[in-house]
């Protein structure tokens, strides 16, 4: 059995959902209904045996990753090399038909879809002169790019004889308790990631940098030598003259930009492939305008809270599994480990934030893990039941940012964490292999997975910045311009070290010359403990003594009772003794007689 894998991104949709979130919700939603469509089309139409799965961690915000099997390698990459093309071709057709559902990047576009930015900015409580500099800074941002206002995505490719490994998580799907889910991770699923960051955006000369013959390509990840390289690959095998794309679909497809030369499948005809494109598209766009439809009714809903991105850097590596079959039930017990620790920390977190209002205890929150994405990072959202006081999410925050930093010290080195508060919106959708379960998108989910991948440096007028690199890093901000602000004061009181940065959306690749305030801290391990040492939980009132050290936690003797504690609930307070000054004594005497 062969195992194919393919994997897409949409290219700078950070800074897309940065300067028109309105028209990004909805163009989001479009990109999506188009890559499924493709892939069900050739669910049912071209059948040899090739069986397919979406990973139910897809979306990842804009990311999709597909998982297919074959006894038949050369009829596996045929299937997926040209359900690859076709999407890019289809994505190609759309934007060229002058339809704003996947490109607004002609100006009279632009501008009408900056009208549709002014209301909700408004009720935001931005001032009316700030909007129109924020509107015409996005303007002059996305005449400078074609991607800036349009959907582009890059698509990379992997197959291999090996299958991937499978992992369950609990998915938060709205209720009181995440439900399991089942999806894969490593070898095909990290090539295919690994191609697509490398893969070209946009139809790209064939034959050579300066040759005229464009076309759509993906992105191959293979093994060689047990190390990965990557290589592009086309579609199409014949030259043939084409024509300018038409602005209005028809069955009779009319192709490209100019004549086109490019690799293709084994024994398939230039006609064959007109023809199964001409049979895509009116699928394509029958689908594009129900989804219109549908998203007039289905509406994504608003909610606050928190957005929490922890992006891990285990010791053994996914790619280490691919040359070194033998080491997957070591790195299968290590992604296990990380990744609990950092579920148990969020939930904590909820259950331990409630209120009582008119006698009835109510907690502050609901969420938990929406997704553990293909590259092992984690997704969670901490959602507001009630609206606290901003003094109350400060202290909240502020507490969430210290219980990270614990659970940061106790991640492998290199590991990070990112942190927003803010709006977000939440979609639920139905699936038919995952049920009913909700995703989340817009400003503090992009803005948190910039704070946990980001590194960042920028230029002042005094000077440009060090970079602040995002390993063994925690950061926290927010588009709530207040909320920083008390977060840092509350820090400050708790003695928490922490840096304050003013930080320009530019320098996270999400945007202009706007800024946010974010704070950030590095914590690496921890001070070693042992028997003997004098510990304390909260404060250093409440002691005990370690009296057992039992690898990932210790027995503490306090007055009234023990404990079995995680180091990250306890602080050394009182050192012990390195060494028994009377048994020294004793053992001094003894060496001499």
């Amino acid at each position: 059995m062969y195992w194919g894998a393919l994997s897409t991104d949409i290219k700078k949709s950070s800074v897309n959902w940065n300067g028109l979130p309105s028209w990004m919700e909805k163009a989001v939603q479009y990109h999506n209904t188009l890559l499924e469509t493709c892939v069900l089309y050739y669910k049912k139409n071209k059948e040899n045996g090739t069986t397919v799965e979406l990973l139910p961690n897809a979306p990842e915000g804009d990311a999709y990753t597909y998982l297919f099997t074959n006894s038949s390698l050369s009829d596996l990459k045929q299937f997926v090399i040209g359900l690859g093309i076709d999407i890019q071709n289809m994505l190609h057709d759309v934007r060229k038909n002058g339809d704003t559902k996947l490109s607004v990047s002609k100006c009279d576009s632009l501008l009408k879809a900056l009208q549709e930015e002014v209301e909700p900015l408004k009720k935001q409580g931005i001032k009316k002169e700030d909007i129109d500099k924020k509107l015409y800074n996005t303007y002059r941002l996305f005449q400078t790019k074609k991607y800036y206002g349009g959907i582009y995505i890059r698509i990379g490719i992997g197959f291999s004889d090996t299958p991937p490994v499978p992992y369950r998580f609990n998915r938060y799907r709205g209720g009181e308790e995440g439900e399991p889910s089942q999806s894969f991770r490593s070898g095909v699923i990290t090539m295919a990631e690994k191609a697509e960051e490398l893969a070209d955006f946009d139809y790209k000369p064939y034959l050579s940098e300066e040759s005229s013959e464009y076309g759509a390509v993906l992105k191959e990840c293979y093994i060689e030598d047990g190390t990965m390289k990557f290589k592009d690959v086309f579609e199409l095998e014949k030259k043939t003259e084409q024509e300018e794309a038409s602005c209005t679909f028809k069955y009779k497809l009319k192709r490209r930009d100019a004549a086109t030369s490019f690799k293709g499948f084994e024994g398939m005809e230039r006609d064959d492939t007109d023809k199964r494109l001409a049979e895509l598209l009116p699928v394509v766009t029958k689908a594009l305008d129900n989804k219109q439809t549908d998203l007039k009714t289905n509406i994504a809903e608003d909610v606050t809270g928190f957005c929490v991105f922890v992006e891990y850097h285990p010791v053994l590596s996914d790619e280490l599994a691919i040359s070194n079959p033998y080491t997957k039930t070591l790195i299968n017990k290590e992604y296990n480990d990380i990744h609990n620790k950092a579920d148990e920390c969020i939930l904590s977190f909820i259950r331990t934030h409630s209120t009582r209002t008119y006698g009835t205890t109510k907690k502050y929150y609901k969420g938990g893990l929406v997704k553990q994405k293909r590259d092992s990072t984690s997704m969670f959202v901490i959602l507001q039941q009630i609206t606290p006081k901003n003094a109350t999410i400060a202290r909240h925050a502020a507490t969430l940012y210290e219980d990270l930093s614990k659970l940061l010290a106790s991640l492998p080195r290199g590991s990070s964490i990112g942190i927003a508060y803010g709006k977000m919106k939440e979609l639920t959708m139905t699936r038919d292999s995952e049920g009913t379960f909700t995703d989340y998108f817009q400003a503090s989910v992009n803005l948190a997975a910039r704070m946990v991948m980001r590194n960042w440096s920028f230029s002042t007028r005094w000077g440009i910045t060090d970079e602040n690199d995002n390993h063994n890093r925690v950061a926290f901000t927010s588009n709530k311009k207040d909320i920083p602000g008390m977060v840092e004061t509350v820090l400050e009181e708790r003695k928490i070290p922490f840096t304050v940065e003013s930080l320009p959306l530019s320098a996270l690749n999400a945007g202009g010359s706007e800024t946010i305030t974010c704070l950030s801290s590095k914590f690496t391990g921890w001070k070693a403990l042992k028997v003997g040492d004098i510990v304390g939980t909260k404060d250093d009132k409440n002691t005990g003594e370690i009296i057992k050290d039992m690898g990932d936690t210790f027995r503490v003797k306090f007055k009234k009772a023990e404990k079995v504690l995680k180091r990250s609930q306890i602080h050394l307070v009182i050192k012990g003794k390195e060494i028994d000054s009377d048994a020294f004594d004793t053992f001094k005497e003894d060496m001499k007689l």
